[in-house]
This record gives structure tokens, C-alpha cells and sequence, in this order.
């Protein structure tokens, strides 16, 4: 083999192997670019998922915000309308209870009233529990003997036990009636104001009902 063949044969194999060495390199630069392409598409297809799952959380959170906010409304609106019920109540309430001591107070005047002194004064002393007891009264609401005699008739025969009862020489401020034991440690007032403090309750609840109704 000549000296130009050996070149030739060198210059084959140079060139083959050169030839391998890139396709091996190409081959290998091929994969690393589809290695890289694969793992672009999964981190992209994560970062949708997780864009889709962000904007899935925020319009979660902005329903639950729009949610409260309107719950927040409704309240506010409840409270106002029960607060506007309450004050209609209280002043329908307080007309109620100014008509019926107006009533009172006209009643007190009219003949028949000794009839009611003579209850109040049998109730009293039925609360107070005591056999002696004496009575106080008001300039406009006063007691006779003959109311005290009356009074004693009805506690006998509301309880069947007997009492005695003696005018209190102390006169009260306003209309109605004080029952006291004869030590003054214990007492029973029946005023007018008395009996609407007592009634104040019945009162309220007729009326709470009444507007209710009307609702």
C-alpha cells in the first residue's frame, strides 16, 4: 500500500468516525432538546392548573365575600326593621297606658269608685297577711268607714278569716290607696301608678300581640 493510499484509508476513517461522533452528538442534543420540550409542557400544563386553580380560589373567596357582605346587609336590614318595631311598640305602649291612667283618673271622680277602693283595700290587706291593719288614702280618693267595713266583708269572705281595719291618719300624694300593718313594718300600696306598673306587662304584651297581627 502506497504512502498516498494510507492517507486515503485515514482520511475514510477520520471522516466515518467524525461522522459517528456527530450523529451521536446530533442524537444526543435531540434528546436533551425533547427532554427539555417535555418538561416545558408539563411545567406549563402545571402552571394552568394552578392558574386554573388560583382563579377557581379567588372567585371561591369573592362568592364567599359577596356572601357575607349581603348576609351583613340583611342583618342590618333585620335590626333596623326590629328596632323600628320596638320604638312603634313602645310608643303604641306608653299611648295605651297614658289612655287607660286617664281613665283611671276620670274614674276616680264618678260615684261608683268606692267599689273599686273597697277591692283594692281587701287586696292589699290579703297581700299584707295581717288581722289589724290601717289604711291610708288620698285627698282624692277618700276612705269612709263604711269602705273599710265593706273592705273587712270581702276579705272574710274571699279567705274566711277575720280582719280589722282603722283609718291611717298619714294622707298619700295621689289618688289610691296604702294598706299597713299597725308597726308600720310592712305595707300594700294600691295607687293608680301602682296599678299600672302591675299591668305594664299585660299591657305590653296585648299590644306586641295587636301589632304583630297587623304586621
Amino acid at each position: 500500500m502506497t504512502t498516498a493510499d494510507m492517507n486515503t484509508d485515514i482520511k475514510v476513517r477520520d471522516s466515518v468516525l467524525l461522522s459517528g461522533i456527530m450523529k451521536e452528538a446530533q442524537d444526543k442534543a435531540d434528546r436533551i432538546v425533547e427532554a427539555a420540550q417535555a418538561k416545558a409542557k408539563v411545567r406549563i400544563l402545571q402552571a394552568q392548573e394552578q392558574a386554573k386553580k388560583q382563579c377557581h380560589d379567588e372567585r371561591t373567596a369573592n362568592d364567599m365575600r359577596i356572601q357575607t357582605v349581603h348576609l351583613q346587609i340583611e342583618s342590618a336590614r333585620r335590626n333596623i326593621l326590629r328596632k323600628a318595631q320596638l320604638l312603634k311598640q313602645d310608643r303604641y305602649r306608653t299611648q295605651v297606658m297614658d289612655k287607660v291612667k286617664e281613665l283611671l283618673y276620670q274614674r276616680v271622680h264618678e260615684k261608683g269608685f268606692s267599689a273599686i277602693l273597697t277591692t283594692w283595700i281587701a287586696e292589699a290587706t290579703v297581700g299584707l297577711g295581717v288581722s289589724e291593719a290601717k289604711v291610708a288614702y288620698s285627698e282624692e280618693t277618700p276612705v269612709t268607714e263604711k269602705i273599710l267595713h265593706d273592705a273587712e266583708r270581702l276579705v272574710r269572705e274571699k279567705t274566711g278569716f277575720a280582719v280589722t281595719l282603722a283609718l291611717d291618719e298619714r294622707r298619700l300624694g295621689e289618688p289610691g290607696i296604702r294598706v299597713t300593718s299597725l308597726d308600720d313594718a310592712i305595707s300594700f300600696s294600691n295607687h293608680i301608678s301602682d296599678r299600672l306598673r302591675r299591668f305594664d306587662r299585660e299591657i305590653k304584651n296585648l299590644v306586641d300581640k295587636r301589632t304583630c297581627r297587623t304586621e
